[in-house]
This record gives structure tokens, sequence and C-alpha cells, in this order.
């Protein structure tokens, strides 16, 4: 897939398909970290996957009582809302 950054540029990105592997890779950091994704509103968190255009933010639940972490939605850094940085 081609997309056009904001410098101008037209870039190619791999389809998501290509990425779960890497995506699936990253979330198995909160087994043993799971206070490690950003606080966000209604006690969840996110996690950063990835880089540059290949960002992802993984949008997470973790209950201490259950020691269980429930993984809400993974979305595109571009689609979750949040500007790239300059």
């Amino acid at each position: 897939m081609l997309v056009h950054a904001a410098n101008g540029r037209v870039v190619e990105i791999a389809p998501i398909s290509q990425r779960l592997p890497e995506i699936a890779v990253a979330l198995q950091i909160l087994e043993h970290s799971p206070l490690s994704g950003r606080p966000v509103k209604g006690g969840k968190r996110e996690l950063v996957i990835g880089r540059g255009l290949h960002r992802h933010v993984a949008l997470y639940r973790f209950v201490i009582a259950i020691d269980t972490v429930f993984v809400l939605a993974v979305r595109r850094r571009r689609e979750s809302g949040h500007r790239q940085s300059p």
C-alpha cells in the first residue's frame, strides 16, 4: 500500500496482515510488564508498537485482581486520533 507522508514523500507500507507477527511479539511484553503502556482515560493503557509509518497503538486494560491483560483494540497510530510528530 502506498501512503503519502506528511513530508510530501510517497512511501510503501506493509498491509496489516504482514505486520501481525510483529504486533503479537510486541504484545507479549505485557505478559511480564503489564504497566509498561502509558495510562489513558478510564483505567486503560496504550502500548505503542513499531516506528514511523509502521506504528500501531494497542489499547488495553490490566485487571490487577486477576493478573490479566485484556487487549481492547490495535490500530494504526494515525487511525487512533494521534498526530504524527514533525
